[in-house]
């Protein structure tokens, strides 16, 4: 009744530690027991509390917790603990164990340190004796593993001294280097800066020169562009002009042709003309005959007169003879013949002025003469009635000659025209020419452009040849400079590994003095075991504390405590016996020594 208004008064915790009060070293073992099960059987406590609670009354009376333990943890030993754990879990003192107490049993916080003990301190200070001798035997094979150590300690500090020379040296060498190697990084860079920089300077004036040259050429370009537009254009223009002179040429031609046609006709009828006068003359010369026939007397009388009628006859004729010569000689001869013709018609109109009136004045005379004459003078009126027909004649021939004037005129514009037309040809074949040279200028042109492109494409193609080169060479200094710095690292990596080898040396060092004070404890509490077998059983205190001792010394040499409920689980089912198998498996601290 005291223990449950405990329970009922005091917190979970602290009835927790008062419960485990009391226990001894096989309950301890017992409860770690039942705990290590339940853990690698993934079994529930309270399934279990439930499984075996025949009566269903919520409780566990002796028999069913004697029947549970032997159903599910038959490898525990049943010794006094059993009974004692029962009675130390029962706070209500009913001889049957409620939920919650049995739980409690799982609950409780014993020490894993005791649970290697649970034999009578004989046996155990026999196992300890035979772990010690092992231990021992382990002990000079350590000292003589340490003798080989120290002796393979001083081969390595000897190795260390040269090593630590040799990388003093390394260091000193690398430190040379490394600023030999820095001091011509430096003077590379400064002297690739420069270049870059002098080529990269030139390169952009070249590169304003091209695209000014581009920019020139260009303007050029377009200004014969320009040039050629237009001498097209003048070409155009000169062809257009050439079929407008060939069409008006072609039309002049034509009006030219139906004017010589015009004029030929007007010969034609100018001949048949001269023809008829000639007929008439004819016919008036043999009137002339007979009159003189007829008139003998009168031909002595006037024979002077005749004559000179006759010789004026001739002259008329010789005169018209010479018009007609001029008229078709006008139209073959230039202008010139023609004034002169014409001067020659005006002095023959001037002759003729002078025969009239010297035919005036033989009239005269005739006049003057007797009566008898008379017939004579009507011969003589009809000769000047002829005569005044001549001059008729001579008036039409002016008249004629007045229209032949303008004829001539029209030739003259014809010829004129002709002229113009000569020129225009002259014109249009040296517009031709012109052509021809404005063809080959364009085509001098066409070449310069066609040598301008050539030239930008071959400037562009060197720009690209020297922009290209300038990136080559900016690669080749770059993987120089990684050169540089990958000898660098390759020096630093090995600096690092020799710094990491020193540094594992010297912790396998420190490691191995820490074995030999764990050893030198060893020995030490190797010897107080030794002095503590000749005390009797009432010392076992004191061996538990030493076994302590041991377990503390082989737990420092792994860096993870093992749980010795394991090895208390080996050591039950090797009958519960410490063998040299489990001392060592990887579960013992003592194999560390053996490892080592």
């Amino acid at each position: 009744m005291q223990n449950s208004e405990k329970q009922n008064i005091l917190s979970q915790e602290e009835q927790k530690e008062l419960d485990t009060n009391g226990l001894t070293l096989n309950d301890t073992i017992f409860i770690l027991q039942l705990k290590k099960i339940l853990q690698e059987k993934n079994l529930n406590p309270e399934e279990l509390f439930r499984e075996f609670d025949k009566n269903q009354n919520n409780e566990l009376s002796w028999s069913e917790y004697g029947a549970l333990l032997r159903a599910k943890f038959q490898n525990i030993p049943f010794s006094s603990s059993f009974l004692h754990v029962f009675k130390k879990a029962n706070i209500s003192n009913t001889d049957q164990l409620t939920l919650k107490e049995f739980l409690s049993i799982f609950q409780w916080k014993v020490s894993e340190d005791d649970d290697f003990f649970y034999e009578d301190s004989q046996t155990k200070i026999n196992k300890l004796n035979n772990i010690i001798t092992k231990l021992q035997n382990q002990v000079k094979e350590q000292d003589d593993i340490i003798q080989k150590l120290n002796s393979q300690n001083q081969k390595t500090n000897d190795l260390n001294q040269d090593l630590q020379t040799q990388l003093v040296d390394a260091k000193q060498k690398y430190q040379t280097h490394l600023t030999q190697i820095q001091e011509q990084n430096q003077q590379g860079q400064k002297s690739l800066q420069e270049e870059n920089d002098r080529e990269s300077m030139q390169l952009a004036q070249k590169c304003e020169d091209l695209e000014n040259q581009i920019k020139s050429q260009n303007n050029q370009l377009q200004e014969k562009d320009l040039e050629i537009n237009e001498l097209k254009q003048n070409l155009k223009n000169i062809d257009d002009n050439f079929n407008k002179e060939k069409e008006n040429f072609s039309q002049k031609v034509t009006q030219l042709t139906k004017q010589l046609t015009l004029m030929q006709e007007k010969e034609q009828q100018k001949e048949e003309k001269d023809q008829n006068q000639k007929l008439y003359d004819q016919v008036l010369y043999k009137e002339t005959q007979t009159q003189s026939e007829d008139t003998v007397d009168l031909e002595s009388q006037n024979r002077e007169q005749n004559e000179e009628i006759s010789n004026l006859q001739q002259e008329i004729n010789q005169l018209k003879q010479n018009i007609q010569n001029t008229q078709n000689q006008a139209t073959t001869q230039d202008k010139t013949k023609y004034q002169d013709l014409e001067n020659e018609n005006q002095e023959l109109s001037q002759k003729i002025s002078e025969y009239e009136e010297q035919i005036d004045k033989v009239i005269e005379r005739i006049e003057k003469k007797d009566d008898k004459n008379k017939e004579l003078q009507n011969k003589i009126e009809i000769q000047i009635k002829e005569i005044n027909e001549l001059k008729s004649v001579i008036s039409q021939f002016e008249s004629k000659k007045s229209d032949r004037q303008i004829e001539d005129d029209k030739n003259n514009q014809l010829q004129d025209k002709l002229n113009e037309i000569e020129e225009l040809q002259k014109t249009i074949n040296q517009l031709k020419e012109e052509n021809f040279s404005l063809k080959e200028v364009v085509n001098y042109k066409v070449e310069e452009i066609d040598l301008l492109k050539k030239d930008y494409a071959k400037n562009q193609f060197q720009l690209k040849q020297a922009i290209n080169l300038q990136i080559e060479e900016n690669k080749s200094l770059k993987q120089s400079i990684q050169e540089y710095q990958d000898i660098k690292n390759d020096y630093q990596q090995q600096i690092q590994k020799f710094l990491s080898n020193q540094q594992i040396q010297q912790n396998e060092k420190e490691s191995f003095d820490d074995q030999q004070k764990q050893m030198n404890n060893l020995q030490e509490a190797q010897k107080l075991l030794q002095k503590e077998q000749c005390i009797n059983s009432q010392q076992s205190k004191h061996i538990q504390q030493l076994e302590k001792q041991i377990r503390q010394i082989e737990f420092i040499n792994k860096t993870q405590k093992v749980k010795i409920g394991k090895q208390g689980d080996n050591l039950l089912q090797n009958d519960h016996l410490i063998n040299l198998d489990d001392l060592e498996s990887d579960e013992s601290p003592i194999k560390g020594f053996k490892q080592f």
